[in-house]
């Protein structure tokens, strides 16, 4: 009876301690998902703009873009907030980003992250003819 209740304590401490690193884990895979597609998003984007270089790309074009590139790459099941603080045709992508998902046991929690993208293009025509 003694090793029963013994085997049945281990048991309930290997199962704890498996849901504890579980979990853990699930929210570091969040929060590289999140770090990776917004990355890839706003290169993407800005390399939209440059190929649509020939049209002009409005700002809401832009915030388009990115959102619809972020939906491509986001896989989880989070509920997912996007702030564009600044998008320039010009290069420069500023978007914050907030996921919102449960864990096992129920309990909501969010990840943020901000990211500004300056990208610097060569002039093909210098202003002093160098």
């Amino acid at each position: 009876m003694k090793s029963l209740i013994q085997f049945a304590g281990l048991f309930f401490m290997f199962t704890c301690t498996l849901f504890m690193i579980t979990d853990v884990l699930n929210a570091n895979e969040r929060k590289e998902e999140i770090e990776e597609a917004l990355s890839i998003s706003m290169r993407n984007t800005l390399k939209a703009s440059d190929i649509a270089s020939m049209y002009e790309m409005s700002e809401q074009d832009m915030r388009s873009e990115l959102i619809r590139n972020l939906a491509e790459n986001v896989n989880g099941d989070g509920t997912i907030t996007v702030i564009v603080h600044e998008a320039s045709d010009k290069g420069l992508l500023d978007v914050s980003i907030t996921e919102q998902y449960a864990h096992n046991n129920g309990k909501v929690t969010s990840s943020a992250l901000h990211r500004t993208l300056l990208v610097e293009r060569d002039s093909k025509e210098s202003d002093h003819g160098w």
